[in-house]
């Protein structure tokens, strides 16, 4: 077994699961409606980095990373696994939430097995250097794309402090701007390789 992909997979899962936890802490001025400012920016960031499109984009990275179908599938669950775990448990141990945080999120881990195990094997079809691998690498643009319009990020509801709706349109506008890059460089890049015969990403082995 060769560590390196499960070592980077194991850096991604920690970054985004205390980059997530962090922004959820709000400092007593935020709570005493004192800074707007900075709960318009930490409820960006907090928005941004609990996207189940990112947290999704981390089963298919783990697909992408393995070598063979089943480590891909099961690489991709325990993926999903481990950063929430490390996310709730850290909290937990920092007093930002209770025990009962565990039965209130449950849902999100049997997510982490029913939607990322089929995730993990998009990210190693993804590896393929033909239109079905193209549309492999759609998925997480694609989701990136949709989540604004599908949640309403640009129309809440007037009666929201401005930092909760700016933020949400802030979140909206990122995200959209993000899936629409990365659908283009993903299109560009397999008909680029399409013409010249070789592979936009590395080959399936």
């Amino acid at each position: 077994m060769h560590a390196r992909p499960w070592l980077s997979l194991a850096a991604v899962c920690a970054g985004l699961a205390l980059v997530s936890l962090a922004s959820s802490w709000a400092p007593l001025a935020e709570l005493a409606g004192q800074a707007p400012a900075l709960s318009f920016l930490r409820k960006t960031v907090s928005k941004l980095v609990n996207c189940g499109t990112l947290w999704a984009g981390i089963a298919v990275l783990a697909g992408w990373l393995m070598r063979c179908p089943l480590t891909s599938l099961i690489a991709a669950v325990l993926a999903a696994e481990a950063a929430l775990t490390l996310h709730y448990g850290l909290g937990q141990l920092m007093g930002l939430y209770d025990a009962g945080t565990w039965a209130e999120n449950a849902h999100w881990f049997a997510l982490g097995v029913l939607a990322c195990a089929p995730l993990g094997l998009v990210g190693r079809v993804a590896r393929r250097a033909s239109w079905l691998g193209c549309a492999a690498r759609l998925v997480v643009p694609l989701g990136a794309l949709a989540k604004p319009w599908v949640r309403s990020c640009f129309t809440q509801p007037a009666f929201l402090p401005w930092p909760e709706r700016w933020s949400d349109a802030a979140c909206g506008l990122i995200l959209t701007t993000a899936g629409l890059v990365g659908i283009w460089a993903v299109v560009r890049a397999t008909a680029l390789a399409s013409r010249q015969g070789t592979a936009p990403t590395r080959s399936s082995r």
